[in-house]
């Protein structure tokens, strides 16, 4: 049984990939399918992607409000040789369909189109995305993608478009392919002023060139209403890496570098950026990430400064320090124990002036809110180092 709504068609008038967008669509469709015209053919029955090439006139399916959407059909008898094509190329073709309608819909787009050679033939685009050069939609930008001008392709079935402004060309992978392979494919998108992205099935997972380029991973499931994101999780905070130039690699951040962690973030399709750049997640959950970072970065900071202005105080006791506070001893200017007063009828001793002293201070540096059992006071007549619960016997006049 072949599955019915991935079967992508091929109009042979234009050389375009199609697909049912509308049920409005399918008296339009049925003309040219295998009741009308046959100029409407399955994509992969003539691509010989499951047996000998054959010319297979598709049958337009779907009425408005029925239970299944619209959708092209083999005509019975002649679908694929057992039954089905190969999910990869379902997987591929369905996906490539899905990603031009949603970069359609998209503010910035002028246009989008499945399988596009580039101008010098060598290769031939999943989906080219052509971007409006102010990167968002005006009123006669719009009326100038309305008819795109195109130019026969080399297989003379599939055109070329010849529009100005920044493109992006997705590339989706079902399969392994060597790192020169993807090298020379890259270089050659680089040189005609394309931005590549590439979208990986999970199946064969983002390999390691990806990130040594410094091209951000993507995988693109069976689900072909999100991508995933590959992210680095950042590098061991070690040492003294609030310092680096560049401290976000040691947070969340994306895209992944080489060799490091990385987890994967699911994104759904409407929150992915794009722009002139490619795709990326969301520009608030990147703003997120780094903000995250940088606090981390200046709490290790300002930690590490408390921690070193303690231990250069010409009284203080650093933090990591094996010496053992001393138990406080009576303050030398410290109150004497009471005398009971003189007898009736003797002249009291003179009693010299009480000195007000310097209460403790607080040396110890970390927040005023913290644990009481971390905080030190120095006592300046006796130069002594106080815990909080020193401080009772260590009594000064005031």
């Amino acid at each position: 049984m072949v599955d019915e709504l991935a079967v992508v068609g091929l109009d042979l008038t234009t050389g375009l990939e199609v697909s049912i967008v509308d049920e409005a669509e399918v008296p339009r469709w049925r003309r040219k399918g295998h009741v009308g015209d046959r100029s409407l053919v399955c994509l992969h029955c003539l691509d010989g992607t499951d047996g000998p090439p054959r010319r297979v006139a598709l049958v337009a399916k779907g009425r408005i409000a029925g239970r299944r959407r619209a959708h092209f059909a083999h005509p019975p008898g002649e679908g694929p040789p057992g039954g089905m094509h190969r999910p990869e190329s379902v997987w591929h073709a369905a996906g490539k369909q899905a990603l031009a309608t949603w970069a359609r819909r998209h503010p910035a787009v002028k246009s989008a189109r499945v399988e596009a050679w580039t101008r010098d033939g060598r290769r031939r685009s999943d989906v080219r995305i052509h971007l409006h050069p102010t990167g968002r939609r005006s009123e006669h930008l719009a009326s100038d993608a309305a008819a795109p001008r195109r130019r026969p392709g080399p297989d003379g079935l599939f055109g070329v478009d010849d529009l100005a402004g920044p493109a992006v060309v997705l590339e989706l992978q079902s399969a392994w392919i060597t790192d020169d392979e993807w090298r020379q494919r890259h270089q050659d998108y680089r040189r005609l002023g394309m931005v590549d992205v590439w979208l990986w099935h999970h199946r064969v997972g983002v390999p390691g060139i990806i990130a040594a380029y410094h091209q951000p991973g993507w995988l693109y499931g069976d689900d072909r209403a999100e991508l995933t994101a590959v992210v680095g999780r950042g590098r061991p905070r070690t040492g003294r890496w609030w310092e680096e130039r560049d401290p976000a690699v040691y947070g969340t951040h994306w895209p992944a570098g080489p060799g490091e962690r990385a987890t994967l973030l699911p994104i759904p399709l409407d929150k992915i950026q794009l722009s002139a750049a490619g795709l990326s997640p969301p520009e608030e959950r990147r703003i997120a990430w780094a903000t995250e970072t940088r606090t981390a970065a200046r709490a290790a900071a300002d930690r590490t400064a408390r921690d070193e202005a303690v231990a250069a105080h010409p009284a203080g006791l650093g933090r990591g320090s094996r010496r053992r506070l001393t138990p406080a001893l009576p303050c030398a200017n410290q109150a004497p124990p009471h005398v009971p007063g003189p007898v009736s009828g003797q002249v009291p001793a003179p009693r010299a002036p009480e000195q007000t002293l310097e209460a403790p201070v607080r040396v110890d540096g970390w927040a005023p809110d913290c644990d009481p059992s971390r905080r030190r006071y120095l006592c300046n007549p006796c130069s002594r180092i106080l815990t909080i619960d020193q401080l009772d016997t260590h009594q000064h006049h005031h």
